[in-house]
């Protein structure tokens, strides 16, 4: 075998490396969003079940999360299987 088929099956090896890394290294927007909402949500609770302990009314802090949430949910792409997946 000749070097001009070595040097062509490295090329290929590269960029099927390259190729498979890029792949696996990008997020959709739907899981980008999908985290933060899932962060906000983890908030959420936090803060209900502060305001259960201390009796403290925390609805203004809550519809702001809410619409956060609805505003990634939005923004992901597919908003009723974004929050279905989020929620339940």
């Amino acid at each position: 075998m000749d070097c001009c088929y070595f040097a062509g099956m490295k090329k290929r090896l590269l960029f099927a490396v390259l190729a498979v890394i890029s792949m696996t290294s990008c997020k959709s927007e739907y899981e980008e969003r999908m985290e933060k909402a899932r962060e906000i949500k983890c908030e959420m609770e936090r803060l209900t079940q502060q305001s259960q302990v201390m009796g403290l009314k925390l609805d203004t802090e809550l519809n702001e999360l809410e619409s956060q949430i609805e505003f990634h949910a939005k923004v992901s792409g597919n908003k009723d299987l974004f929050l279905k997946e989020l929620f339940y």
